[in-house]
């Protein structure tokens, strides 16, 4: 099962929240000690 990483972004500029958002949603990675796939769930607030 894939780990997944909650984050949330507060900015008070829309703009900055979505670009976080659309870059960390698609974004998964592995680590050496880490056998499953890394992945983001992002909430954002301002």
């Amino acid at each position: 099962m894939p780990e997944i990483l909650k984050v949330l972004v507060v900015d008070d500029e829309l703009g900055i929240q979505k670009g976080c958002q659309r870059v960390l949603t698609e974004y998964k990675f592995t680590l050496p000690d880490v056998e499953d796939e890394i992945s983001f769930e992002v909430a954002t607030t301002g």
